[in-house]
């Protein structure tokens, strides 16, 4: 098996250079204002090195299963690459990004103009491009309920009271955000594992931004106060701490987080990963002109699919207007969200469709859930109301966990389409920008799978 593998790959690599000789890679605007200027010879630059998808591999159901095979094989590929394209003297200073097919490493302008080059590279970014985390409204809570409208909306009562063993226990979701409060109340011994990527060097669990915490309390949050505020509240939870106290991050290390959650211990063969990845955040960069196959957010959400992990992100708060949804929610393959209220009514501020990349257009959201006034857990162990899509997908999170515990078989593409199956269609009939397929009723999903 090993020696058809390795000749799999050398013919693959033979092909790609003998069928793209004229392609150069694209590259983005510090880049490419790096490589021209003529008096930064001695200066270096953080880069993100992608190469050419030519997986060699058969590929296998994207299943949590498959999970460790399919890891493997992506992480030596993606490194016969770099060993292969990448000529520089200190080869120890490059990182293999491969859940996004890249390289992260610094280059000087030789480098670079030898690098933009090479046909087998499909685009060269900025790797310390600045990321900011969406302001999110907030509001004093309001009166103490038995579960929040949220958990009432998508069929949570009727959903426990016929399936009480529904409860995400043995369920693994993950959350890449501001951190968390691992001693909030409603999240205390649910955190599995935590690492911090932003620019805060401490490694100890903590949120000093709030965001994340909320948006946790929504997946798994309890109700130690008498309030039910968590859709899986026995699932456990792996976060990725990305954004600062300013609310602000580079790609390299969002990218370096979403490879780290799809192997939290750094061992392929233990279960550590989650079957759903929170991604309550958003990138502005325009993608108009570009492909998603040029996008790493892109290239990590499909990674992610054949990896057996649901990736949910946020359609984002820049509408009303159509084609307002930014990266990564503009991904093609995304499971991506949009709000509601209490009422089921459109927020004005939830972003709408479609997504117009330069090769494809598609309509997004995929699916809605609520995302206005929604009560969970704060970063000082009470509560608070939040509005904006990053409380709508912590929803369809804590809803895909639960999906898959009611059926573990499902792959992943199965799994989303029995959570599209179970929606209540709003707005035009069918998928349109701004209810997607409709708001979620986890009830009904969970009733069809089980006649399946």
């Amino acid at each position: 098996m090993k020696s058809k593998f390795w000749s799999t790959v050398f013919g693959i690599m033979a092909l790609t250079v003998s069928l793209s000789a004229e392609a150069k890679p694209f590259l983005d605007d510090e880049v490419s204002l790096f490589l021209n200027t003529k008096n930064n010879k001695n200066q270096s630059l953080p880069v993100i090195i992608t190469f050419q998808t030519t997986e060699s591999f058969n590929e296998l159901p994207h299943h949590p299963f498959n999970h460790a095979e399919v890891q493997r094989k992506m992480m030596t590929e993606n490194q016969f690459k770099i060993d292969m394209l990448i000529n520089q003297k200190n080869k120890k200073n490059i990182f293999n990004l491969w859940i996004a097919k890249s390289a992260l490493t610094n280059v000087d302008r030789q480098e670079l103009g030898e690098l933009s080059n090479q046909s087998e590279i499909s685009m060269i970014t900025f790797a310390h491009k600045k990321i900011v985390m969406a302001p999110t409204k907030m509001r004093k809570p309001q009166v103490v309920q038995s579960l929040t409208y949220g958990l009432k909306n998508i069929k949570i009562p009727e959903l426990r009271a016929k399936y009480p063993e529904l409860t995400g226990r043995g369920m693994i979701v993950g959350v890449l955000d501001t951190g968390v409060t691992p001693t909030h109340p409603d999240l205390k011994g649910k955190i599995l594992a935590y690492k911090n990527f932003s620019p805060n060097s401490d490694q100890n669990p903590i949120d000093d931004f709030g965001h994340g915490t909320h948006v946790t309390g929504t997946m798994v949050g309890g109700a130690t106060s008498g309030l039910a505020i968590g859709v899986a509240p026995e699932a456990k939870v792996v976060v990725g701490k990305i954004f600062d106290v300013k609310g602000e991050s580079t790609k390299e290390e969002i990218l370096k987080a979403m490879q780290w959650i799809a192997d939290p211990d750094g061992n392929p063969n233990t279960n550590d990963f989650p079957v759903v990845v929170n991604n309550s955040w958003g990138d502005d960069e325009p993608y108009r002109s570009r492909d998603p196959k040029e996008d790493e957010f892109c290239t990590v959400i499909d990674s992610w699919i054949k990896l057996g992990m649901v990736p949910v992100f946020t359609a984002g708060n820049n509408g009303p207007r159509d084609e307002t949804i930014n990266v990564p929610g503009a991904c093609p393959n995304a499971l991506t969200v949009g709000a509601v209220d209490q009422f089921d009514r459109n927020p004005r501020f939830s972003s709408s469709g479609p997504t117009s990349w330069k090769t494809i257009k598609t309509i997004k959201p995929d699916v809605v859930a609520p995302g206005v006034d929604v009560k969970s857990a704060n970063q000082f162990g009470r509560y608070e109301n939040m509005s904006g899509t990053s409380m709508a997908a912590p929803h369809v999170s804590g809803a895909m966990a639960l999906i898959i515990q009611a059926k573990p078989e499902l792959t992943v593409e199965e799994a989303i389409k029995s959570l599209i199956m179970g929606v209540q269609d709003f707005g035009r009939a069918g998928k349109d920008n701004t209810f997607g397929e409709g708001r979620i009723d986890l009830l009904k999903t969970i009733e069809l799978i089980k006649k399946q």
